[in-house]
């Protein structure tokens, strides 16, 4: 071996270490309690959606049918109570979070953990290298999780997730969900964007996203799910061994969109065509604003009256309570 060609060596050898380094040093900390903004996509995170509102959802005919067929008394059920939303219920969630590293003795990151609350799992993301359990192994609502860093943005990946639903209005989700998350800190700010893949409800990738900002008062957010919930009687139709569902939906759900947003029918129905520029425009024609909107949900959180809780909307919008 020549000079010339240890020296190349040595200078490629030492390329390679050097951005091993910087990729290391890219890495940031997640650590810390973080306050969620619900401002975007309120009406999802608070109150819930509409019964029939599935618009922008890449359903399939079957999970339509299985949402239309759903009723908020179904998690009345006492078996049901205490059952928490599958791990993707991060993006859509109205709650805060607190997240801390596990690390062995050397300083290195095991793992990143994402506190759970009263219907939420907590979330392990190993970043060790292990691999996902087998087929056949167990699911769970928070499901098995690894990470990987590229550049300063955590990428994750769940598998094993137990059944649940995407949206408080019974869409559903299945077992065979693989969902992404990717985790970006920019300073004092975190973005979670997810992407739920469900080969048997979905036709298409859908996408979500959460933003928070660093709130150190939060703090012991990882409570254990049997601490905070205590199944009970809740309402007449759950009681005893009633199964309260839709075996045809009612027409006031099928036309809820319709009747109170004067969004079309085909729109609210969902599907993956809804989710894209070109439909808005094939049914522009079609949708007509309800004489009197924006009563609810239009100038504050969930009808306040818009001196509390979302000023956000006051400040830009120029929200007022007459707005037609």
């Amino acid at each position: 071996m020549n000079n010339r060609y240890r020296f190349h060596c040595s200078l490629a050898m030492a390329c390679v270490a050097l951005l091993g380094s910087n990729m290391a040093f890219a890495q940031v900390s997640l650590a810390g309690g973080w306050r969620i903004w619900n401002q975007q996509d309120n009406k999802i995170r608070a109150p819930g959606p509409d019964p029939d509102s599935f618009y922008g959802l890449p359903i399939n005919e079957a999970a339509r049918d299985a949402a239309l067929a759903y009723t908020a008394e179904n998690i009345s059920e006492i078996d049901r109570q205490c059952a928490p939303w599958p791990v993707h219920y991060i993006t859509l969630m109205p709650f805060s979070v607190e997240i801390w590293p596990t690390k062995n003795l050397d300083g290195t990151v095991v793992a990143w953990n994402i506190g759970g609350s009263v219907d939420r799992a907590p979330i392990t993301i190993w970043m060790d290298g292990r691999p996902h359990p087998s087929a056949q192994a167990a699911n769970s609502l928070a499901g098995f999780t690894t990470g990987v860093w590229r550049g300063d943005t955590l990428v994750t990946t769940t598998t094993h997730i137990q059944d649940g639903y995407v949206f408080r209005n019974g869409v559903p989700s299945s077992d065979q969900e693989v969902f992404t998350m990717i985790i970006t800190r920019h300073e004092n700010w975190l973005t979670i964007t997810g992407i739920v893949h469900d080969p048997v409800y979905l036709t298409a990738p859908y996408i979500t996203s959460a933003v928070f900002s660093v709130d150190p008062t939060i703090i012991g957010s990882h409570e254990t799910l049997g601490a905070t919930c205590t199944p009970e009687e809740e309402v007449e139709t759950t009681a005893g061994v009633g199964v309260p569902s839709y075996l045809t939906p009612p027409e006031a759900m099928l036309n809820f969109a319709t009747t109170h947003h004067g969004i079309p029918q085909e729109a609210a129905m969902g599907g993956e065509q809804t989710m894209y520029p070109e439909f808005a425009k094939a049914i522009r024609g079609s949708f007509h604003i309800p004489k009197g909107y924006c009563t609810e949900d239009c100038c504050g959180s969930q009808g306040a009256d818009g001196r509390s809780a979302m000023g956000f909307n006051i400040a830009v919008l120029m929200c007022r309570e007459s707005n037609p």
